[in-house]
């Protein structure tokens, strides 16, 4: 996740989206230091979007530091070690592998075992000698595996990155501070097989090989920026605006050279049944739009084989170099702008096999 440093604060920006919450803990990574070795801090306070941390670094306490400018922090990143935000997973049976996923739980950051409140988005299902992971349908997430506890961590690796799409489905729209009250409006289209647009509503179904197309217009004078995210049949979270993952620009209307709309379009994009996924369906597919009212980094949203970007400049290891750079001036500017404020529009569909039972 990113950093930012405002006056003697850090700050993770959109952090609420990304998934932090009060008294959350987050890890400070900087190139060349192991994740286990990072200081780490506490999420004091959820301000509009952006969470807030306790910083460990010794800020300066001049007035000119207090006043400066907000700031990228260069090379140093937030990690989440410990988080208020879970998704629930029930066991049917019981196995060497079951039992090793059990116990990894938690370690996790943001898995735990289903209770009477808590009905699991998954169910990790032992069968004779292969464990398999159903959605709440009974459909497989991937084919079984076999049930060897050395498989653990890879069952755990997916466990965590289908929880982060099913909370990405569920992110609600922005309250109190945090909403941004925007004059847009997104269109949403289906093609199949080549032939005529036509209008794409929550509740329709796709079918393997359709495309979809987003639109979005902005009525408002001010510029926005848009993410379109993917929460595909699979499970993974793709950022489709990957090309820019602090948001696509969103021009403000009636300027005086353009007295319309600014308009984003996302181009056709492809439906597709990824090879390891059980052909058999149907599974949701959620397309979400995020319009900000400033660029913010929400790479961390998208799985991480759904496709990569380029990592931060390269910097000395350690943490000390990386805050040395920081307080000495050498930062990267930020337009100062206020804090991230955000409004969520969007698209719940499923995805059909093109030939059932095919």
């Amino acid at each position: 996740m990113p950093l930012l440093q405002r006056g003697r604060r850090l700050v993770v920006p959109g952090g609420a989206v990304l998934g932090l919450a009060q008294d959350d803990i987050v890890g400070l990574v900087a190139p060349g230091t192991a994740p286990a070795e990072a200081p780490q801090a506490k999420v004091t306070a959820i301000r509009g979007a952006d969470a807030e941390l306790e910083s460990p670094l010794d800020l300066p306490k001049s007035p000119e530091f207090l006043d400066s400018p907000e700031a990228g922090v260069p090379g140093l990143r937030a990690i989440p070690v410990r988080t208020a935000v879970r998704r629930y997973l029930a066991f049917d049976g019981d196995g060497p592998l079951s039992r090793a996923l059990r116990s990894a739980l938690p370690g996790s950051v943001g898995l735990a075992v289903a209770g009477p409140v808590a009905p699991p988005f998954a169910t990790v299902r032992t069968s004779e000698d292969t464990v398999v992971v159903v959605d709440p349908a009974g459909l497989a997430f991937r084919p079984p595996v076999p049930d060897d506890p050395d498989r653990c961590g890879h069952l755990l690796a997916l466990l965590e990155d289908l929880a982060r799409g099913e909370r990405l489905r569920a992110l609600p729209g922005a309250g109190g501070a945090a909403h941004l009250d925007a004059d847009v409006e997104a269109v949403f289209e289906r093609r199949r097989h080549g032939g005529p647009p036509r209008p794409l509503r929550s509740g329709d179904r796709l079918s393997d090989g359709d495309a979809y197309h987003v639109q979005v217009v902005n009525h408002a004078p001010e510029r926005l920026f848009v993410w379109l995210l993917d929460v595909g049949l699979s499970g993974r979270t793709a950022l489709v605006t990957d090309d820019e993952p602090s948001g696509c620009l969103l021009a403000p209307a009636r300027r005086a050279h353009r007295p319309g709309p600014g308009v984003w379009n996302s181009g056709w994009i492809d439906v597709y049944w990824p090879s390891d996924v059980p052909y058999e369906g149907p599974r949701p597919e959620t397309l979400t739009l995020l319009i900000g009212n400033r660029e913010t980094d929400l790479s961390s949203l998208a799985s991480p084989d759904a496709g990569g970007r380029a990592r931060p400049r390269s910097l000395p290891a350690g943490l000390e170099a990386v805050a040395t750079e920081v307080l000495g001036g050498v930062r990267d500017s930020v337009r100062p702008g206020g804090g991230f404020r955000y409004t969520v529009l969007r698209c719940d569909t499923e995805v059909v096999p093109r030939h059932p039972g095919g």
